[in-house]
């Protein structure tokens, strides 16, 4: 599944680009912390796009921040079981930045580092255990956000982590608009109010059918659950046989 950049914003991005050529600068600025980035052919070839667009600085912490995998359990609705959550890291302050700069300010690099580090986590509890996945499923953001950002950071994480697997890619769910005010993040949400918020958020998308299979939910973030909860009764409303997910950070 190829992501679909807004125009607006790969206009912007181009503009900026024309703008650099037109009148450089002495230095490249970090994304993270706005130190001067060290030009990309002096940086290990090893850590990717995103080198080039962190200090040193930020990037020994990059190097430095390890996976640490966990798993929990999340209690959906009756009838359905509880639903396995595997997350790489706890939502520390730098992890937090990281996610916020790839996440709200455009810095996509980021995709191939996060994406990585899922896919080595996925695989570290697949060895060994009879997990199965026939299709991968996005959590869904809200049409404003997309449209403000620009494009789907979640849907991207999934298209590279689905690049290593043989898993089949779908859109099984959408979010719908509640309200005419512009969605809050539900990071910002108490508890209460996200379980309230979601219990009509997120609607199956009927064009895509997961009756029989076995779905792997990818996210961003983990806090309460209540997001990862809706989107799986959802999914076992449409017929999956399991839901799991899988996330990059979480907070409980």
């Amino acid at each position: 599944m190829n992501e679909r950049i807004a125009w607006h914003y790969r206009w912007r991005r181009y503009g900026n680009a024309v703008l650099n050529w037109v009148f450089p600068v002495d230095v490249d600025r970090c994304v993270l912390c706005g130190r001067p980035v060290v030009h990309a052919s002096a940086q290990p070839a090893k850590d990717g796009q995103q080198a080039s667009h962190m200090c040193l600085f930020c990037l020994q912490d990059a190097r430095l921040c390890k996976a640490q995998p966990a798993s929990q359990q999340l209690q959906l609705r009756r009838p359905y079981p509880p639903m396995n959550v595997y997350s790489c890291l706890p939502y520390n302050h730098f992890i937090r930045n990281l996610i916020r700069s790839w996440k709200y300010d455009g810095v996509m690099e980021l995709t191939s580092y996060f994406g990585d580090m899922v896919a080595q986590t996925l695989q570290e509890f697949t060895r060994g255990h009879s997990l199965h996945f026939d299709v991968a499923v996005p959590v869904p953001s809200t049409v404003d956000r997309t449209r403000k950002r620009g494009y789907d950071h979640v849907r991207l994480l999934l298209h590279h982590v689905t690049k290593s697997y043989s898993i089949r890619t779908a859109l099984a769910l959408t979010r719908l608009k509640v309200g005419d005010e512009f969605t809050q993040s539900q990071t910002a949400k108490s508890q209460a109010q996200r379980a309230l918020g979601l219990e009509k958020v997120y609607a199956h998308n009927k064009q895509v059918s997961v009756r029989g299979s076995d779905v792997l939910l990818i996210d961003d973030i983990v806090t309460s659950g209540a997001t990862l909860a809706s989107c799986a009764n959802r999914l076992y409303r449409a017929g999956a046989s399991s839901v799991c997910a899988i996330v990059i950070a979480r907070v409980l």
